[in-house]
């Protein structure tokens, strides 16, 4: 996975991450404390480090809609980058549920929109506060921001993709009859008539209505053999774990549960379809970080430190 599209990691030897042997549940106290600081420190030190990447949610808001839409397309899509070109943001949170896996994905979804050609892989954050501990001493601080960043995506697109593009002379807008263009056309010398139209019938934000649930969602098109898993994982969304290892998140029904805090690379896209405008969160990446089960300075302290490491190592394989 790139650096652009993840975080500048620092280089970590793995073998200091690795969980003390059975030999040392005797040593003596004050090895037991020195080893406790490091991992503290570790997990500290990363947090800060995937913080301050060029890619962090904060960021989000400095980048830019581009139009990436196709010639024969039948919607808009504008996708969200960063000066560097690079479009995955990253964020944390917790994770509040989740269809990735065979199991969960053969269940009917729970809102409309389904489809038996295409796949599509959710995954719902809570962003409500929460104490990591070691783990994330910055985690309250760092999901509001991810809610500040995120629910101001919808006022982004529409003033800085929609608006200059419906008041321009495009003779069509993909995914948007001519009678609608028509009605925003007539107020093409008023802008802000046409923000205040879309902002009055906008979609979907990515977000829940109370802006503490984050919304993501990949659609997987023309794939919905859930028996070849190794194809989501290659071509759709990578999950991995606290060591850093791919997870094979279709066959493993406990991969990513309820509860577990993880970080999410994702993109945003606004899109104009079937003449509706939404934001939508999709998705790219995702490392479990915690287990639900794990407390808040759990000893997933030393995994972290190693995925991250891991996931250095891998920087000159593809971008997710």
């Amino acid at each position: 996975m790139a650096t652009a599209d993840m975080c500048d990691i620092p280089q970590i030897a793995e073998t200091s991450m690795k969980r003390a042997a059975d030999s040392d549940l005797t040593a003596p106290s004050d090895d037991k404390r020195a080893k406790t600081e490091n991992s503290t420190k570790s997990s500290s030190t990363f947090s800060e480090r995937i913080r301050s990447a060029p890619n962090w949610v904060t960021n989000a808001s400095s980048a830019t809609f581009d139009n990436v839409t196709k010639p024969n397309s039948r919607r808009t899509l504008f996708v969200l980058k960063a000066s560097d070109g690079s479009e995955q943001f990253c964020c944390v949170g917790k994770v509040m549920n989740c269809r990735l896996s065979a199991d969960a994905l053969s269940e009917p979804p729970q809102f409309e929109g389904g489809s038996d050609e295409h796949t599509d892989l959710e995954l719902h954050l809570t962003m409500r506060d929460a104490n990591l501990g070691s783990t994330w001493p910055t985690y309250n601080d760092d999901t509001q921001a991810a809610v500040d960043a995120i629910s101001g995506m919808r006022d982004k697109a529409i003033e800085e993709a929609f608006v200059p593009l419906l008041t321009s002379d495009a003779e069509s807008v993909h995914g948007l009859s001519g009678d609608k263009l028509g009605r925003y056309r007539k107020h093409k010398k008023k802008p802000e008539k046409v923000a205040e139209s879309l902002s009055d019938n906008w979609g979907g934000t990515g977000m829940n209505g109370n802006k503490d649930i984050l919304r993501f969602k990949r659609r997987c098109y023309n794939t919905n053999d859930l028996s070849r898993s190794e194809v989501f994982m290659d071509k759709w969304l990578r999950v991995m774990d606290e060591n850093g290892d791919n997870i094979d998140y279709i066959t493993d029904s406990r991969a990513i549960e309820a509860g577990d805090t993880v970080l999410v690379w994702y993109r945003t896209i606004a899109q104009c379809c079937a003449n509706n405008f939404h934001v939508s969160l999709e998705p790219r990446a995702v490392m479990r970080i915690a287990r639900a089960s794990a407390g808040s300075d759990a000893e997933g302290s030393f995994g972290f430190a190693a995925a991250l490491a891991k996931a250095r190592a891998r920087d000159g394989e593809d971008a997710v």
